[in-house]
This record gives C-alpha cells, sequence and structure tokens, in this order.
C-alpha cells in the first residue's frame, strides 16, 4: 500500500521556494538516504504556477484545476489529449440539464451514504464507549480504545 497524499493549495503553502510542485519524502539527511517511496506528500500551489506552459502534463492538469473561463479550458483542451478528454467530459456534463441532475443526485446519493457510515460508526463507539463506562473503565481509557474526546464520553458519564 502506497500513501500518496496530494496537496492542492490555491494559495502560497511552501513560501521558502518559488516552485509549484514539491515531493516530500522520508529522508536520512545525514547520510542521503532516502527511507522509502511508498510515503510521499506532492504539493501543488497553483498561486505559483508560471503563466507560459513548462512542457509538463502537470502544468496542463493545474492549469485545468485553475481555468475560470471555457476559453482556459480550450486552451488547455488543445495542448494535451489527456485533458482534452476531461474537458470534453465536463463539457458534456455541464451542458446537459439531465445528465447533470443524474451526476448531481449521484453524488448527493454517495455523500449521504457517507454520512450514514460514518453516523454508524459514530453509533458503536459511543455504544462501546457506553459498555466500558458500566464497567468502571477510566475516561483516559476509553477515550483511547474509542477514539471519542474527553468531553463526549464525560457527556455520556453525566447521560446515565
Amino acid at each position: 500500500m502506497c500513501l500518496l497524499p496530494i496537496i492542492i493549495t490555491d494559495y502560497p503553502l511552501i513560501t521558502e521556494s518559488d516552485k509549484y510542485h514539491h515531493r516530500f519524502v522520508l529522508y536520512d539527511h545525514e547520510n542521503g538516504v532516502e527511507f522509502t517511496d511508498i510515503i510521499e506528500v506532492n504539493t501543488l500551489e497553483l498561486t505559483k504556477l508560471p503563466e507560459t506552459e513548462d512542457g509538463t502534463e502537470l502544468w496542463n492538469w493545474l492549469k485545468f484545476l485553475s481555468a475560470e473561463r471555457r476559453e482556459d479550458l480550450e486552451m488547455i483542451a488543445a495542448r494535451s489529449p489527456q485533458v482534452k478528454k476531461t474537458v470534453v467530459r465536463l463539457m458534456e456534463l455541464s451542458s446537459d440539464e439531465r445528465t447533470r441532475l443524474l451526476y448531481e443526485s449521484r453524488q448527493k446519493m454517495e455523500w449521504d451514504n457517507q454520512a450514514r457510515k460514518h453516523e454508524a460508526r459514530n453509533e458503536e463507539k459511543f455504544s462501546f464507549a457506553k459498555k466500558l463506562l458500566q464497567r468502571n473503565r477510566p475516561i483516559d481509557e476509553i477515550v483511547e480504545d474509542t477514539g471519542l474526546t474527553y468531553e463526549e464520553v464525560a457527556e455520556l458519564q453525566t447521560a446515565d
């Protein structure tokens, strides 16, 4: 399993550098050895993206993400076949009201499902915390075992 988070910002994040892309890894500075390529964090700063193309596909994708007008999207699509596919699909979704409504409906359903799962996990945590309280377990242990906050567990304790 690789852990490769990507942080995309529309504000300067790495103030020590003018570059728009940084890759951070686990690295032993003393011996000059990278520990692993399994864990890395990539930062992409839209505010530092140069106006002129730098020849990378990354530049095209970031221009796509920062596009504010249809003309900007069309310009990027003309430069990159990969981005063009996405622009065409975006235009299809944007222009067809029925397709857009279906997409939004699916998106809402997905968000609702995620919210239900999150709520179910929280209820399981609270139920487990109540059982531990009934067994007179210390609040600190319950917090550690459930991931609930101290305040949430204390509130459960006073509710009974």
